[in-house]
C-alpha cells in the first residue's frame, strides 16, 4: 500500500487561524520590556505557519517564525513557533480573531484591552513630546520646555531632538 499524501491546500481565514491559535497559541506579555505583548503559536508542520504568517501579512499583521528551544536538553527542537510580536500587529490580529475565540477569549480580552489602554498612552505621551518639540524650535530652552510639558522627560526630549537634526 502507498502511504497516504500529507499535501493540503488550505482556505486561509481569521476563523481557522483563531482555531488553531486557540489549540496551539498563547498570549503573554513581557512586564519588564514596558509591557510587550506577543502572540505565539506553536506547531510541528512549519508549512502551516507559513500559510497563516502570508495570510497575516497580507492583513498588515506582521510576524515571524522561528525553531523552538527545549529548555531541558538545551538543544533546538523540531517545533516551530510563529510569533507576532510588533504592538501594532498584536492588536490588530487579537481584533481579527476575538469574535471566533473559545478557549482564549478571555485572556485575549484581557490582553487587548491593557494593549489598547498601553497604545493611548503612549500616543498622548507622543503628542506632548511633539508639542515641547515645536515650542523648543520657536526659541524656548530644552529646561523650559520640560518645565511647561510636564510629561517630558529631559533626556527623552533631547534625543527626540536629535533624531531629528533639531539638536547635537
Amino acid at each position: 500500500t502507498r502511504p497516504l499524501s500529507c499535501r493540503y491546500t488550505l482556505r486561509m481565514t481569521f476563523e481557522y487561524i483563531a482555531g488553531f491559535f486557540d489549540g496551539e497559541g498563547c498570549i503573554w506579555a513581557q512586564v519588564a520590556a514596558r509591557h510587550r505583548y506577543f502572540v505565539n503559536m506553536s506547531q510541528r508542520e512549519q508549512r502551516v505557519l507559513r500559510q497563516i504568517q502570508v495570510f497575516l501579512e497580507q492583513h498588515s499583521i506582521r510576524s515571524a517564525i522561528s525553531t523552538s528551544f527545549d529548555r531541558r536538553t538545551g538543544r533546538m527542537c523540531q517545533q516551530f513557533q510563529l510569533i507576532v510580536c510588533d504592538i501594532n500587529s498584536v492588536e490588530s490580529f487579537l481584533e481579527a480573531v476575538m469574535p471566533h475565540l473559545i478557549v482564549k477569549r478571555a485572556a485575549a480580552v484581557r490582553a487587548l484591552h491593557k494593549l489598547q489602554r498601553r497604545i493611548a498612552h503612549w500616543k498622548t505621551r507622543d503628542a506632548e513630546y511633539e508639542r515641547a518639540i515645536v515650542f523648543y524650535v520657536k526659541g524656548h530652552s530644552l529646561h523650559r520646555c520640560c518645565d511647561k510639558f510636564k510629561r517630558c522627560n529631559k533626556t527623552t526630549l533631547h534625543r527626540y531632538l536629535r533624531m531629528r537634526g533639531l539638536m547635537r
